[in-house]
């Protein structure tokens, strides 16, 4: 069971706040509680206290539970919003998940409260990890797009089924003269010199070892020009399917002259 947590009290008897209290102690649950019966109060206890859980009655004669709810939502989204009500029927009950309640809890059933009270923190921490991790996946990803964009010599990503381009860097589209459209309608061959050994199906046809020898061949510009290029390859899984990213070192100036 959760130890010490921050429970944020939303009820105007004392007594069933007492009982709620209780019933969490008994569960081996330790708690440090506020109880609020205004909107200000909830307000304010919300940014002063930071409760990890806020368990709530329905209905009030200062306050309302939909309306503890739809702060909570807008301001806490994060913090597990549990009622637990006396009054609360099927339709209210219905209508508070709906709006974003984790769970209720009738006072006259709270054994239930505990276990309600463990699974909403566990939840929560849980949803907390997996936010975590997304926004560094996220930050991880602009970091290699800005990376793959910024690279001074061009690069380009191919499927190995098809050949087809999967995504070129602004280099690769400055120094060949093709436009992203176009080059994401071509295959790698479709840049390679007819009589180059880049070109040949036999270059896909095993995965490649972490460490190779870098090729030397000549790609083609959209206007035809021939550079002289050395390739450095490495396999990779793009969207589930296998692929293989090329950095293209330009050895000639060549490709200056009149691309595109």
């Amino acid at each position: 069971m959760v130890q010490q947590i921050r429970i944020l009290l939303v009820e105007d008897i004392a007594t069933d706040a007492e009982l709620i209290l209780k019933e969490l102690a008994r569960a081996g649950i330790g708690c440090e509680a506020r109880r609020v019966e205004t909107a200000v109060d909830y307000r304010e206890k919300l940014e002063e206290f930071r409760p990890r859980v806020i368990l709530s009655d329905f209905t009030m004669p200062q306050f309302d539970g939909m309306e503890a709810l739809a702060i909570a939502r807008r301001s806490y989204p994060d913090i597990p919003f549990i009622f637990v009500s006396g009054t609360l029927g099927e339709e209210n009950a219905v209508r508070a998940l709906k709006n974003g309640a984790t769970d209720y809890v009738l006072k006259n059933n709270l054994l239930r409260l505990p276990a309600s009270v463990d699974r909403a923190i566990k939840e929560s921490e849980e949803r907390r990890i997996r936010q975590a991790l997304e926004h560094r996946l996220r930050e991880s990803e602009k970091r290699y797009r800005e990376l793959f964009q910024s690279n001074p010599h061009p690069i380009l990503v191919y499927d190995l089924e098809t050949l087809r381009l999967l995504a070129v860097n602004d280099t690769a589209i400055a120094r060949y003269g093709y436009n992203r459209d176009e080059f994401l309608g071509m295959t790698i061959n479709d840049i390679c010199s007819e009589n180059d050994d880049l070109q040949l199906p036999r270059q896909v046809e095993a995965t490649l070892p972490v460490t190779n020898t870098p090729a030397t061949g000549q790609h083609r510009t959209k206007n035809g020009v021939l550079i002289d290029v050395h390739i450095a390859s490495h396999d990779l899984v793009l969207d589930g399917k296998p692929a293989r990213i090329v950095v293209a070192y330009i050895v000639t100036g060549r490709n200056l002259a009149g691309a595109a």
